[in-house]
């Protein structure tokens, strides 16, 4: 035998023997299990895919539920963004609280306020999280089947109606100084006025 050999072959009883030795000493012997890979997970692309589109089939889902709360709403895509616009303060009320159960989470509003005879009202109020967007607007629609004005009171009813958030629509048969009346008290305290053909 060589000398390097010898000295692989002593060097290997010595190391075995101090084990054993030191083992003797400390009493006890402790194991370390290691766990190869404790974060891998197994991704799965038809999986990846059919989560994403049960993501979306839920959104689409809720946006059917935000358009029930009033037909007057309009729904709009835009930009990877959904708007809705809404007509009557309570239907933005329940959108917003729709959202909150939806994601958990309550958004930060934006609104504007009218301040008229010591009373508050809300002209236009608008919150958004993460791609929705949900707008009110203090807003009188006229059209050929909203209600007929027929005098300077009926105006002021209809104004007044829509500072408190309800959904007005006045018809568009109404006489044109009435309309002009309406425009200049819809101008004066932040309300919408909007034409539909």
């Amino acid at each position: 035998m060589t000398s390097t050999g010898m000295a692989v072959v002593v060097f290997v009883v010595c190391s075995i023997l101090s084990m054993i030795l030191l083992n003797q000493v400390q009493g006890k012997v402790s194991y370390i299990v290691v766990q190869p890979f404790p974060k891998v997970r197994l991704v799965s692309p038809v999986g990846n895919r059919l989560a994403r589109l049960k993501d979306e089939m839920e959104q689409l889902i809720f946006y059917a539920k935000l358009l029930k709360l009033d037909r007057n709403a309009s729904l709009t895509f835009s930009a990877g963004k959904v708007i809705l616009e809404v007509v009557s303060y309570k239907t933005y009320e329940e959108a917003k609280s729709r959202v909150q159960i939806q994601y958990g989470f309550k958004p930060e509003e934006k609104i504007t306020y009218v301040k008229m005879n010591e009373r508050t009202f809300v002209s236009r109020a608008s919150f958004s999280y993460k791609n929705i967007s949900v707008i009110y607007r203090a807003c009188i629609i006229v059209h050929e089947n909203g209600q007929l004005l027929r005098d300077y009171n009926d105006a002021v009813q209809v104004a007044w109606k829509a500072l408190n958030g309800e959904h007005v629509s006045v018809s568009s048969s109404t006489s044109p100084q009435i309309l002009e009346l309406l425009k200049s008290l819809a101008e004066k305290y932040s309300v919408e006025v909007v034409i539909k053909e």
